[in-house]
């Protein structure tokens, strides 16, 4: 596409038009992926999809979230239609299950293959581990290719997702520490900016928080310190702030890597 065409693409649909990291040259390396993986999963595809969901029992998971998403309930109030929520409850009940004992989140189709199938199969098999369907929304991977923009509802959360791949140079897992951690450092570092009336007001800085997050700590590779870190952030999530409802009337988002 020419210049003028891409300045009226959106922001997500615009990830899939570039050609490579402006200085990085091994940003295209994403080993790990068969050549059908690479046609399905990646930015350049410009395909949505609809990422699978799983429930994981909060023996083995836990969930940190910024003020207003404190509770997992108060996420999943954003994230998903009643009808989904009552569907994923539904399995888990025909199951013998207790839906209030365990946590949503998204996963890649390529992770839950390649890697959580294989690595979790006891706790799949004792029920720790639940397979879910889609919530239905179409999302469309980013520049890091395991993180997805929702275009289907905009207004909700972007995801960030583990996936086991060598992509720029590391492997693009979520550190369980680093996961749980993550809505706190958003706290603290939104609050430094909305003290700031420089940043506040003359800047208009607006930072994207990583607002909320479930770590699954896999129960050997996390407690051997001799383990690849990549066998220690193999299955998680953070949901970030969306773009969109940031934006004023007549502006629109553009990555550095773009211009």
């Amino acid at each position: 596409l020419t210049a003028a065409r891409l300045a009226d693409v959106g922001y997500a649909e615009l990830e899939g038009h570039q050609t490579g990291h402006p200085w990085l040259v091994a940003s295209k390396g994403r080993l790990g992926f068969s050549a059908a993986d690479t046609a399905r999963f990646t930015p350049e595809t410009r395909s949505p999809l609809q990422l699978p969901w799983i429930a994981v029992s909060t023996r083995i998971a836990q969930y940190r979230g910024v003020g207003r998403l404190t509770t997992p309930e108060q996420l999943y109030d954003e994230e998903l239609d009643p009808s989904v929520r009552a569907s994923f409850a539904a399995e888990l009940h025909t199951r013998g299950l207790d839906p209030a004992s365990y946590l949503y989140l998204p996963v890649h189709p390529w992770q839950w293959d390649e890697w959580i199938v294989p690595l979790f199969a006891p706790a799949i098999a004792d029920g720790d581990i639940v397979a879910l369907h889609s919530d239905g929304d179409a999302r469309l991977p980013q520049q890091s290719v395991r993180t997805f923009a929702n275009v289907g509802r905009p207004d909700r959360h972007t995801v960030k997702l583990p996936l086991s791949i060598l992509n720029t140079l590391v492997w693009r897992g979520l550190p369980t520490e680093r996961t749980l951690a993550a809505p706190a450092v958003t706290a603290w570092v939104q609050g430094l900016c909305e003290a700031d009336p420089f940043l506040r007001d003359t800047c208009r800085v607006i930072l994207l928080g990583e607002v909320a997050s479930v770590a699954v700590e896999h129960p050997l590779y996390d407690h051997l310190p001799e383990a690849p870190y990549q066998y220690k952030e193999i299955l998680g999530a953070i949901w970030r702030e969306p773009l969109p409802p940031r934006l004023a009337p007549g502006e629109r988002a553009r990555t550095l890597a773009s211009l």
